[in-house]
């Protein structure tokens, strides 16, 4: 070997360890950053409390100062208001402009702006509708007179953790449907000059307050392994979290967010611990959604309880396409509470293995499923639904021609089952079919019938029988040899 190619081995060899550890590289990066994150946030909570006693403090010895010097008080600022607590000032106290500088200085800088643009505010006092330049920044959102955001033209703030965050809605003669931020009693009204902007707004302020509940019940360990924090921080189009230990609290954060992002499309929680509580939390939040087309639910732990919230979310919900409650335990009753829900939508597909079906709850189902013309894929398999519950299928699809595809693997269906499918299968619509793992199939008699009437099907793409793998390749070769006299079992 020449000393070139020697070295050209050296080279490539040098370029695969650097990208085996390139990825671990990132991960650690990004682990420091979150620790950074969360380290930064209990630094700024520590001055925050520091700034309020502070505020407080200037603000009584300002009162008195002014009130030994003229006995007047200064002319109180329409929308001055605090919701920090001990840090909460007085309306009819105005701070010097070189204390608000400087607590403004301290305690604004070093925090992020998340969002800003102007909004209109009711007033408190004098209830006309104002301009406001608002900045969501750290724990707050502010409001100035301009967009310079100078601590002189400062307003008001209000705490986005401890306040309650309404829905949009027509309020007090407004012109569109504006946000109600309550703070210990009071309304602050709010809202933007156009419908996108409004709903942004209310976005943003939702996320925010779900972001700083959460976390500020979480540990900094927590907070740095916790991918709910990373979506509420930052709302995608798809929420993933599976295999996850979500708590109640982060349920609740996400359901909250996923009302106001309509941007979301896709829901994906597979063991991913939801309970009945978690899941009426998720279906409340659905319910008006006008954005999720697939919600998976996959390997959870969601009884009847939770069916049936899920159930009533279908029914209100116009654009839910995908429904997966496989390997849950709804049962029979739970499966009811879906099926009633299920005329009407739009679901075209809806997941129900592993569930303790029985052929009670398959028929309820089928039934629904009849009745609602987007429905194109029967998932029901491990589910003991026995030729009962697997001749209502084929009656589904011989009456629902837009049927495609039947997923039924270990459904008990024995010998009586499979010569049933054998009778129709040629005159079903199916692409694919799943049976694998059923007691019939292990019958020569029905397995022979079954592959002369598989072979005359035409649209079938990929047959599934367990021992036996079938395309579209190998149903036409069995075709073949059907016509010519040599196919044998």
């Amino acid at each position: 070997m020449s000393a070139d190619a020697g070295a050209e081995v050296k080279k490539k060899k040098k370029r695969r360890k650097d990208d085996k550890a390139k990825p671990d590289a990132e991960e650690q990066k990004r682990k420091l950053q979150v620790a950074q994150v969360a380290a930064l946030r209990e630094r700024m909570r520590e001055t925050a409390e520091a700034l309020e006693r502070l505020s407080s403090e200037r603000a009584a010895l300002a009162l008195n100062v002014e009130q030994r010097s003229t006995g007047l008080l200064a002319d109180s600022r329409d929308d001055s208001l605090s919701s920090s607590g001990a840090g909460k000032l007085n309306s009819s106290v105005t701070l010097s402009s070189s204390t608000q500088q400087l607590v403004a200085s301290d305690s604004e800088s070093t925090e992020k702006v998340v969002y800003s643009g102007w909004l209109t505010k009711k007033g408190r006092k004098v209830r006309n509708w104002k301009k406001r330049w608002c900045i969501v920044q750290g724990k707050y959102l502010s409001y100035y007179l301009s967009p310079s955001a100078k601590a002189a033209e400062k307003k008001g703030e209000i705490n986005l953790g401890t306040c309650i965050i309404e829905e949009l809605s027509h309020r007090e003669e407004s012109v569109r449907p504006c946000m109600a931020l309550v703070v210990e009693g009071r309304k602050f009204l709010f809202h933007a000059d156009t419908q996108k902007e409004n709903q942004h707004w209310y976005k943003i302020l939702v996320c925010k307050h779900e972001e700083l509940k959460y976390v500020g019940a979480r540990t900094a360990q927590e907070v740095m392994d916790d991918p709910v924090v990373q979506f509420l921080v930052a709302p995608s189009a798809t929420l993933r979290l599976c295999h996850r230990d979500i708590p109640a609290r982060g349920f609740i954060a996400l359901a909250n967010v996923i009302r106001a992002v309509d941007a979301l499309h896709h829901v994906c929680l597979r063991y991913s611990s939801v309970d009945d509580l978690s899941c009426c939390q998720l279906a409340a939040g659905l319910r008006q959604h006008y954005g999720v087309k697939t919600l998976d639910l996959r390997g959870n732990d969601i009884s009847p309880v939770g069916a049936q919230a899920l159930g009533e979310m279908i029914r209100k919900n116009r654009v839910l396409r995908h429904l997966d409650v496989s390997v849950n335990h709804i049962g029979d009753e739970g499966v009811t509470y879906i099926a009633n829900a299920m005329p009407g939508s739009m679901l075209t597909e809806l997941v129900i293995d592993c569930n303790n079906v029985s052929p009670v709850g398959a028929s309820a189902v089928l039934l629904a499923m009849q009745q609602n013309r987007n429905i194109s894929a029967v998932y029901i398999g491990d589910n003991d639904i026995g030729d009962a519950g697997f001749t209502r299928v084929l009656q589904l699809c011989s009456l629902t021609r837009q049927i495609s595809s039947i997923r039924a693997p270990r459904c008990g269906i024995s010998k009586d089952g499979v010569m049933k499918l054998a009778n129709i299968v040629n005159t079903l619509n199916l692409r694919y079919l799943y049976l694998s793992g059923n007691r019939g199939l292990k019958n020569s008699d029905a397995m022979a019938t079954l592959l002369r009437a598989l072979s005359k099907n035409s649209s079938l793409e990929l047959v599934d029988l367990g021992h036996i793998t079938l395309t579209r390749r190998d149903l036409d070769a069995l075709q073949t040899a059907e016509e010519c006299g040599v196919l044998s079992f």
